[in-house]
Parts: C-alpha cells; sequence; structure tokens
C-alpha cells in the first residue's frame, strides 16, 4: 500500500512517523472488506458442506435413474433407493414385484447384479442411463457385458 508519510514530534519531543492513505488503500478498510469477503466464503462453504451432507448418501440420495420407467413391450419398472443402493422392480405384468436389479455406484453407470424374472438367475451387471434411457445389462465373466432390454420414461 502507498500512501503519503511524514515526521512529526510527539509531546515528549519524539519524531514520529505517521502515514497517511488514500481511502481505498487505508489499513482498516483494506482489512474490514478482507473480512467481510471471508465471512461470506465461510458462510457459503458452510451451506454448501451442510447442503452435500444431505446428499452424501451416494446412490441413497435422489439419482436420475430412479423413478418409472417403461420396457420395450410396456411394463412398467421402479427403480428406487434400497440397502443394496438402488433396485429395479418390475411394476406390472406377469411378473410383477419381482426385482431385476440391485446395483450402487453413481451417474451414468450403475454396477452389480441383474436377475433374469423368467428363470430366477442372477448375474454380474447393471442399469446405465444413455441418452436419457436406462439400459439394463448383463455381463458374463465380468467381462462381455450388453444391453439386454432398455427403459424409456412412460
Amino acid at each position: 500500500m502507498h500512501g503519503r508519510c511524514w515526521h512529526r514530534l510527539d509531546r515528549g519531543g519524539d519524531r514520529t512517523s505517521v502515514t497517511e492513505y488514500p481511502p481505498q488503500l487505508h489499513p482498516v478498510t483494506t482489512i474490514d472488506v478482507f473480512l467481510s469477503a471471508m465471512t461470506h466464503r465461510v458462510s457459503t462453504t458452510a451451506a454448501l458442506l451442510f447442503l452435500l451432507a444431505g446428499t452424501a448418501g451416494g446412490v441413497h440420495a435422489a439419482s436420475p435413474i430412479t423413478g418409472t420407467w417403461a420396457s420395450e413391450d410396456g411394463t412398467k419398472m421402479a427403480v428406487a433407493s434400497c440397502d443394496a443402493g438402488l433396485c429395479a422392480t418390475i411394476a406390472s405384468g406377469r411378473y410383477k414385484g419381482q426385482w431385476v436389479a440391485r446395483v450402487g455406484g453413481s451417474p451414468p453407470e450403475y454396477k452389480g447384479r441383474v436377475r433374469d424374472p423368467r428363470s430366477g438367475g442372477t448375474y454380474d451387471g447393471g442399469l446405465r442411463l444413455n441418452r436419457g434411457q436406462v439400459e439394463l445389462r448383463g455381463c458374463l465373466a465380468k467381462v462381455f457385458c450388453r444391453t439386454v432390454q432398455s427403459w424409456r420414461r412412460p
């Protein structure tokens, strides 16, 4: 900071330095502005941490794939939070109430187990959000994965 500086004699006759600052560079004003900005940053950071603490459950927080979806044949699927993270359950038709996926992770790919409700067999696989659709994917030996069904919003 630059200001004008001069010397004066105090009551005891000692020489004292005095510096005069322009108002925008005055040390007290500069410190007040700094502290005000830091207080704002701290309160903003605290608010963000509070909000993030509420969503710290990974897939237990609102996920873009939660809700109702429809398969190609019109069967409804319900994706909701569960102990595994997210679970997809058949919501209509012949296999209503049976689960087809129990997955964890974060968008766009959720990995876990998928189930064929016709045979009852379970496989490695997952759900993937792709262009506004959810793909149910099954894997063979955790390496060869392919989409076995696509769901869209009804």
